[in-house]
């Protein structure tokens, strides 16, 4: 399979990824009782960490700025990587990995790609990918403006006001009219989102 058709498979990889986890997120919001957009500032007040969703058979675990999914009977995986506003379509290479390591049906499989980001043969698992081959094809999806940072306008406040201390250190002094989340939102601005081109693109590929 050559690198295009790779790259190709993983920007599908990235938007399926984000349709299979809505309806779950739909699931796990309603049953914590809050709009799916409040999970990641909820979570942070909140400080949830593991349950099952329904009749069990998804679990899930929040921890860092993210929120695990997995399904307890065949071991599908899907990593939720909060972006800023909220959002839960947002990704990040380690997450989609993730899931194309794990995805099996009645989800769409990616042999192909699976092959090429498996560190070891199988069975897989969410850490049997190599985040290094992931990023390789992210940079071309980037380069090819399919993807993109969630929000930029965060990337580059934080980069303004950003200084080395005597030390060496990067040290991020935000304004104090920097809300609390906005602070949140910076945290998780650099988490990919897929561009107009990038949905266009997918448009205009026969489903398989």
């Amino acid at each position: 399979m050559r690198m295009d058709d790779l790259t190709l498979q993983c920007l599908i990889a990235c938007d399926l990824s984000i349709q299979y986890r809505q309806p779950l997120l739909d699931e796990l919001a309603a049953s914590l009782s809050v709009r799916p957009e409040e999970l990641y500032y909820e979570w942070v007040q909140r400080r949830w960490r593991r349950a099952r969703i329904g009749d069990g058979e998804w679990q899930y675990f929040f921890h860092g700025i993210e929120c695990d999914l997995r399904n307890t009977k065949d071991g599908r995986f899907l990593r939720v990587d909060f972006g800023p506003g909220g959002i839960t379509t947002a990704f990040t290479a380690w997450g989609v990995t993730q899931f194309v390591m794990t995805t099996k049906t009645p989800w769409r499989e990616f042999p192909q790609l699976q092959s090429y980001l498996a560190e070891g043969p199988p069975p897989y698992n969410e850490h049997s990918g190599s985040l290094e081959r992931a990023g390789i094809l992210f940079d071309k999806l980037d380069e090819q403006g399919l993807i993109t940072a969630a929000a930029p306008e965060l990337l580059e406040l934080e980069r303004q006001h950003t200084t080395r201390n005597s030390e060496g250190i990067m040290v991020v002094h935000l304004p104090e009219w920097v809300s609390e989340r906005q602070h949140l939102d910076i945290h998780v601005a650099n988490r990919k989102i897929l561009t107009d081109k990038g949905k266009s693109l997918l448009l205009t590929l026969s489903p398989t």
